[in-house]
């Protein structure tokens, strides 16, 4: 495997992205930006001590860990590249893009995949049930093995998973509740407004997709 080749197309992206990130800001911002991507990329950190020690400057990391902290405080910058994240994310976004927000942000999406809690009270089969007592019931058909990296450390995990359709209490809409178990002694439920069926590859696809923001939020 050529390493140093793939180094470079590391880079090549990372200065893309970043450019974009950056753009509107002074020279000194546009660097810092690219510094920051490239750091919290290979470091998978956001500790500006790991991320200074990945851009080998030829001063202390002492000195690279204050220079980084000094440029996260500059009046604008966040706001301006805030601004253009949105702006590059909204060119992904159409009708039918399902959206895996926190159920705070939840008013107005048509159409979305969220973790719920088992108290939330949920309409299964014509009767008001817990959340959890539905998951309880769920029939999980269908299971996958997975290996996450938890506090560095490589972990199986043996999911079982399966589906029931729900509405909340006063909705007329149906959606489905994903019921998937192996990450700890309670199951996940994930509720959606996609329309679930019998076949691993959608209800799998559903889970993938959640796992991915899962993952997102820890790096956080």
């Amino acid at each position: 495997m050529n390493y140093s080749r793939m180094a470079r197309k590391l880079r090549k992206k990372i200065s893309r992205f970043s450019g974009e990130v950056s753009k509107g800001l002074p020279k000194v911002g546009e660097r810092f930006v690219r510094e920051m991507v490239y750091g919290i990329q290979v470091s998978q950190s956001v500790v500006l001590t790991k991320i200074g020690r990945q851009l080998e400057e030829r001063v202390s990391i002492k000195k690279v860990e204050e220079c980084l902290s000094r440029q996260l405080q500059r009046r604008g910058m966040g706001e301006k590249a805030q601004e253009n994240l949105l702006e590059m994310a909204s060119r992904h976004i159409g009708k039918e893009t399902l959206l895996i927000p926190d159920l705070r942000m939840l008013k107005g999406q048509r159409r979305f995949l969220i973790r719920i809690i088992g108290n939330r009270n949920l309409i299964c089969a014509g009767k008001e049930k817990l959340a959890r007592e539905i998951a309880e019931d769920c029939p999980l058909l269908y299971a996958e093995t997975i290996v996450r990296v938890d506090d560095g450390k490589e972990k199986v995990y043996h999911l079982e998973f399966g589906y029931r359709n729900v509405k909340f209490p006063g909705r007329e809409e149906t959606l489905g509740l994903l019921v998937v178990r192996g990450f700890g002694r309670e199951p996940m439920m994930l509720l959606t407004t996609e329309r679930l069926r019998r076949s691993r590859k959608v209800l799998w696809w559903l889970v993938r997709a959640y796992m991915r923001r899962w993952a997102i939020e820890e790096t956080i």
